[in-house]
């Protein structure tokens, strides 16, 4: 929103909240794999062995996805990180696209939350207007800081 209504001035500090509340919900996911390794390491481990973890079958490849994408997040999510990482930490970074679908899909899946649907639906529109209305920009300081040069 802060790239769309760049005129709102009380928008883009709250661009800051992003980073915390994807590490909280991260944060929530990654408890409950803790949980279920320490309640059964051993079943948890050997389960994520087997073809069934990782099947369609009530959609649990949408949530392992979810899960696998929430941890590397999360490990990622620190200054240490962004500094081995370098330019590659963006890129990592871009998995909370990975978690927001694929928790949301998971979940529209398994209850039929049409809410979530239409939620989903809304974030993707902001987000693809955000991202041209972006691309515009950075096309017409690149127009407009090229001296024109005479051509021979």
């Amino acid at each position: 929103l802060a790239d769309i209504f760049i005129r709102v001035k009380w928008i883009r500090p709250l661009v800051t909240l992003r980073k915390g509340v994807g590490v909280l919900s991260a944060s929530i996911v990654v408890s409950f794999i803790f949980s279920k390794i320490i309640i059964d390491a051993e079943g948890y481990i050997g389960a994520l062995l087997t073809p069934d973890y990782w099947s369609l079958t009530h959609y649990a490849l949408i949530a392992h996805l979810a899960d696998i994408s929430a941890i590397i997040l999360l490990v990622t999510s620190n200054k240490l990180s962004k500094t081995l990482l370098g330019a590659g930490w963006k890129k990592v970074q871009k998995l909370s696209y990975v978690f927001f679908y694929a928790s949301s899909l998971y979940v529209y899946l398994t209850y039929g939350s049409l809410n979530l649907l239409l939620s989903m639906g809304v974030i993707t529109a902001v987000t693809l207007l955000a991202y041209i209305l972006n691309k515009r920009r950075a096309q017409t300081i690149i127009n407009t800081s090229t001296p024109n040069t005479p051509t021979v």
